[in-house]
C-alpha cells in the first residue's frame, strides 16, 4: 500500500522554521482539526475513531441495542472531546441549539494561529452498522480547494453519506505541489465499467520522495481510514496510518467479484531506483476479521503491517498473481473490462459466528493498488487499474 514517510514533511517544516529564523517568528495559518479523542468512553458502547474530513468530525458507534442506546445518549450530553488542532490554533463550540448535547450535531469554529483564517467543523455520531455489498464509485468529491483530491463515499436511504473508503492521497498531498485532483494516485475515471469508476495510478513523488527512499506512491482505495497523525510517526507509522476495515453486519461472504483492467508503467524499479526486469501487476483483495479491542474497548483497525497476516482473520479473498494476468489491456481507455471473481478462504481454525455479525463485532476491509508491491515503494510509474462494480457475494 501508499506509504508517505516523514522526512518529507520534515524537511518541509525545517525549511518553515530556518525562513522564520531569518525573517522574524511567523504564525501558523492553518485551522485545521488533526485527531478527536473521547475519554471515559466505556467499552461496551464500542465506539471508533472519529473520522475527519475537511470540514466534519464523525464518529462510528454499534450501540445497537436499547440498553447500549440508552447509556450512549446520556454520555453523550455531557460528552467532552479533547482535540488535537494545528500548531497554535483555538477551538470554540459555536452551536447555537442543544451546545455541548452531543445526541444533535455540534458546531467547531477553529481558528488559526495568525487569526487570519477560521474553519467550521460539524461534530455528529453515527450508527455504523455497515452491510453494503456492492460498490460501484459514483459518488465522490474533492477534498479541498487547497488539497484537490477526489474522496469517494457510499449513500444509504437510512444513514445517509457513509465516509468508508480512503486511500493515501492525503499522503501523497505532502509531496504534491500544485497537483490538481486528476494527478493524484487515487481519483475518478468517467469510462468506467458503468458510469464512473475508480482509477489508481501509481505516481512518482518527485525529487523530494526519492531523497527520502520513497520514490513512487502506488494508487489504492480502501474501506478504512488514513491517519495522517500516525503517519507523522517515524518507523512504521506510514504503514499504520492506513487503518483497513469498517465494522460490518453483511452475512458471511464467499466471492469477492469485480470489473477490472491494467496497463503496467514501462519501467519497473525498486526502492533504490534500480531498474528490474519485473513487470508490475495490481493488488486486490477483501478481508473478514474480528478487531481486538484496546483498553477504552476501542476496535484495532488492521493496518498495513498486518492486514494480510493478523491471528483475528475470518476469511480473506486475494486475487492471484494469475488472475491479475487476465486484467491486462493494451490500452486503459479503450480495452475491454474484465471480471474476476475471488472466493474467500477460511483461516484454519476461524468459523463465522452469525451472533457476532449480528452484533457488529466483525469489520470488512476491502484493498485495491495498482502496484503489488507499493508498501515497499516497488514498481512502476504510470501503472493504471481501473475497477468498477465491486460485489460481495454471500451465503
Amino acid at each position: 500500500m501508499l506509504r508517505i514517510g516523514l522526512r518529507a514533511a520534515a524537511i518541509g517544516l525545517l525549511s518553515l522554521f530556518i525562513c522564520s529564523c531569518e525573517q522574524g517568528e511567523l504564525l501558523n495559518s492553518e485551522a485545521d482539526i488533526i485527531n478527536v479523542t473521547l475519554p471515559n468512553m466505556p467499552d461496551s458502547l464500542k465506539v471508533g475513531e472519529a473520522r475527519i474530513t475537511n470540514t466534519r468530525v464523525r464518529v462510528p458507534h454499534l450501540a445497537n441495542t436499547p440498553g447500549t442506546e440508552a447509556a450512549l445518549q446520556e454520555l453523550l450530553k455531557t460528552l467532552e472531546p479533547v482535540f488535537e488542532l494545528t500548531p497554535g490554533a483555538t477551538i470554540e463550540n459555536v452551536t447555537e441549539v442543544n451546545r455541548g448535547d452531543f445526541n444533535y450535531p455540534q458546531h467547531f469554529l477553529v481558528t488559526s494561529e495568525d487569526k487570519q483564517w477560521s474553519k467550521l467543523y460539524e461534530f455528529t455520531f453515527f450508527r455504523n452498522l455497515f452491510y453494503k455489498t456492492a460498490f460501484s464509485f459514483e459518488h465522490f468529491e474533492t477534498f479541498s480547494s487547497t488539497r484537490p483530491y477526489y474522496v469517494f463515499f457510499e449513500m444509504d436511504e437510512d444513514l445517509g453519506k457513509q465516509e468508508v473508503w480512503s486511500s493515501g492521497n492525503a499522503g501523497f498531498s505532502i509531496t504534491a505541489g500544485s497537483a490538481g485532483g486528476d494527478e493524484y494516485p487515487t481519483a475518478v475515471t468517467k469510462n468506467g465499467y458503468e458510469g464512473n469508476g475508480a482509477k489508481l495510478v501509481t505516481r512518482s513523488t518527485g525529487t523530494l520522495g526519492a531523497m527520502m527512499g520513497k520514490p513512487i506512491a502506488a494508487g489504492n482505495l480502501f474501506l478504512g481510514n488514513f491517519d495522517m497523525s500516525a503517519a507523522m510517526q517515524p518507523g512504521d507509522g506510514a504503514l499504520k496510518a492506513t487503518r483497513f476495515g469498517v465494522p460490518t453486519v453483511m452475512d458471511e461472504p464467499v466471492e469477492l467479484t469485480f470489473w477490472a483492467k491494467y496497463v503496467a508503467g514501462p519501467e519497473y524499479k525498486d526502492v533504490d531506483g534500480n531498474v528490474l526486469d519485473v513487470v508490475d501487476r495490481p493488488e486486490i483483495y477483501a478481508v473478514l476479521y474480528e478487531p481486538q479491542l484496546d483498553a477504552q474497548g476501542t476496535p484495532i483497525l488492521l493496518d498495513g503491517t498486518n492486514v494480510k497476516t493478523a491471528d483475528n482473520i475470518i476469511c480473506i479473498a486475494d486475487m492471484t498473481a494469475e488472475q491479475a494476468e487476465t486484467l491486462r489491456v493494451d490500452d486503459i481507455e479503450t480495452g475491454d473490462y474484465r471480471q474476476v471473481t475471488v472466493p474467500f478462504v477460511t483461516r484454519e481454525g476461524k468459523a463465522f459466528d452469525v451472533n457476532k455479525q449480528i452484533n457488529g463485532q466483525y469489520c470488512l476491509a476491502l484493498v485495491f493498488s495498482s502496484s503489488a508491491k507499493g508498501a515497499a515503494f516497488e514498481g512502476a510509474v504510470g501503472s493504471t487499474l481501473y475497477v468498477d462494480e465491486v460485489g460481495i457475494v454471500t451465503k
